[in-house]
């Protein structure tokens, strides 16, 4: 397997095999110069040498670590759309996220101060999202609820935070 690449998540999920539905730690991203089913000569005589040999294969990893042994294949020219429609699903994600939040915070917070309002903060990073409420009489800049939160940001990493207004505190 060459050019092989891990990506290890600290939660388990799921993976689905043959023999049914495993716990999964992560995935292994390789490059292949072939289809599965084809030997460099077989691939020429069915695609024709100029042809795009180039694929990726990602394989999940078991709870264990090791590679399963099923793989999603993707031509070199899919990949930057896969990786689109994910940016799509994590955006989608976080917005939920502050959606929760905020309802979550109009439901059940109560309001200590008449002049602060309530903010929601979403952190994103690479092992998922957290969430945060603040208080302040302003809107809080990035480097405020970085602060207050005790949030290790790493804005290199494409980590993100968003800043909403939780809006009108509801007592119950």
């Amino acid at each position: 397997m060459d050019e092989g690449r891990m990506v290890k998540w600290e939660k388990k999920t799921q993976f689905q095999g043959k023999n049914g539905i495993f716990d999964c730690s992560g995935v292994m991203v390789e490059r292949v110069a072939h289809g599965k089913n084809y030997t460099p000569e077989q691939w020429n005589e069915v695609w024709g040498e100029d042809k795009e040999r180039d694929r990726i294969r990602i394989y999940p990893l078991t709870g264990k670590g090791d590679v399963g042994r099923g793989f999603v294949e993707l031509a070199t020219d899919q990949v930057t759309g896969v990786i689109g429609a994910l940016a799509m699903v994590a955006r989608d994600v976080r917005e939920d996220v502050l959606d929760r939040l905020v309802e979550m915070a109009e439901k059940s917070a109560k309001t200590t101060s008449g002049t602060r309002a309530l903010y929601a903060v979403c952190h994103t990073h690479r092992h998922g999202t957290s969430a945060f409420l603040v208080r302040a009489d302003h809107f809080p800049t990035e480097e405020e609820v970085v602060k207050a939160c005790g949030i290790d940001y790493e804005p290199e990493r494409d980590e993100t935070i968003e800043i909403s207004e939780a809006g009108e505190v509801l007592d119950i």
